[in-house]
């Protein structure tokens, strides 16, 4: 028979181990941010006709940008009948015109249509865009791919591809017409089941995963990760990053020529493998836009992902939102926060996208605001 103190010191040793995970989870969903200070990079102005999320954003060099809108996801505070999904462009280089909702092809079932990532590629050689967006069905994800005829501002379905490793899609990166790095941030068993979500969610289970699609089929390419997000790659195609929201961190992985990757470590300059470390951003990761010129992130972020629809969303309590630019991010990063409102102007940041001077910055169940950046 075991004694009774062998019991109590089970038991505490318990009640020690849940304890520090609640205090792990209260830091991770952000509650410790009492105040944020507002600030902003320049003038800012509200977009008019993006009244349901732009949840992500990608510009083209010429400053031609497109945007998803209209996700719904459990929790949002819109109903699945007033979400309506979109593909919206902006044009940088003549910012008063506003949005411009794009046509679909009359084969396109757009009613099905729940867009979240999106990525853009153009031919070199053709200039044709191809178009690649995540879609959310009920039962599983899939990939719309179209391609953007310039002209009627029509977006021409090609395909939709389906695979068994694409199940629970957050984010994308086209490296072709229809290849691909895509992030699931959750494992397949919580793809259908709201428990099974909340619950890898809160215990911040190390589920989710970064696929590579090669036209045919795709493969885990990254594991281990807690709720990864936001994909994107350096400008000279050595590096792919990746958001890890609920660690609140920028992984950074080295690509190689089969489109594999390995983590790196960043440390004082140097570079070496490893599988360990990343750089720390203090708020929750989403998606991330790369300044093709530069090779600067500009990031958005969630201070407090807790007050979000993917936690608990509180109208008279709103999410505030953060934008970070990162510059040198893998020989010795350079972080500069460019905005920060507490929920007045803007409820949540799922992304920002910056072009010669200015930058917009989008919610994935609110606004659009278009900034000039006037600083360094």
């Amino acid at each position: 028979m075991v004694p009774a103190y062998m019991r109590w010191i089970v038991i505490v040793f318990l009640a020690w181990g849940v304890l520090q995970h609640l205090i792990k989870l209260w830091f991770t969903l952000g509650y410790h941010k009492a105040v944020l200070y507002n600030h902003q990079p320049g003038p800012c102005r509200v977009v008019p006709g993006v009244e349901h999320g732009a949840e992500d954003i990608t510009t083209l060099p010429n400053g031609l940008a497109f945007i998803s809108s209209g996700l719904w996801l459990p929790g949002f505070p819109r109903g699945r009948s007033e979400a309506r999904g979109r593909i919206l462009t902006f044009n940088f280089s003549d910012p008063e015109k506003g949005v411009r909702e794009l046509n679909f092809s009359e084969e396109f079932d757009r009613e099905s249509f729940n867009p979240h990532g999106l990525s853009v590629w153009t031919d070199p050689l053709s200039g044709r865009i191809s178009v690649l967006v995540i879609s959310h069905q009920r039962r599983k994800d899939q990939v719309e791919v179209f391609t953007y005829d310039v002209a009627t501002e029509t977006l021409e379905h090609q395909e939709t591809i389906r695979d068994e490793l694409i199940y629970s899609g957050n984010d994308l990166l086209a490296l072709g017409p229809d290849s691909f790095y895509l992030s699931n941030d959750v494992s397949h068993g919580a793809r259908g089941s709201t428990l099974a979500r909340k619950l890898e969610t809160y215990l911040l289970l190390p589920f989710g995963n970064v696929v590579f699609y090669n036209g045919t089929q795709a493969r885990p390419v990254a594991e281990g990760l807690v709720f990864p997000n936001g994909v994107n790659m350096s400008p000279d195609r050595r590096y792919l990053y990746v958001g890890a929201g609920f660690t609140e961190e920028l992984r950074i992985f080295r690509r190689f020529a089969n489109n594999s990757l390995v983590q790196i470590e960043v440390s004082k300059g140097q570079i070496e493998v490893s599988r360990v470390k990343s750089l720390p951003l203090h708020s929750f990761v989403d998606n991330i836009e790369v300044d093709p010129q530069t090779g600067d992130l500009y990031i958005g972020l969630h201070p407090v992902i807790g007050k979000t629809p993917i936690i608990h969303y509180d109208p008279w309590d709103p999410p505030g939102a953060q934008v970070l630019r990162v510059k040198n991010a893998v020989r010795g990063p350079d972080i500069t926060e460019l905005f920060v409102n507490n929920g007045t102007k803007l409820q949540g940041c799922s992304v920002a996208s910056f072009h010669k001077g200015a930058l917009l910055i989008g919610s994935m169940f609110d606004k659009l605001l278009y900034c000039q950046v006037r600083t360094l």
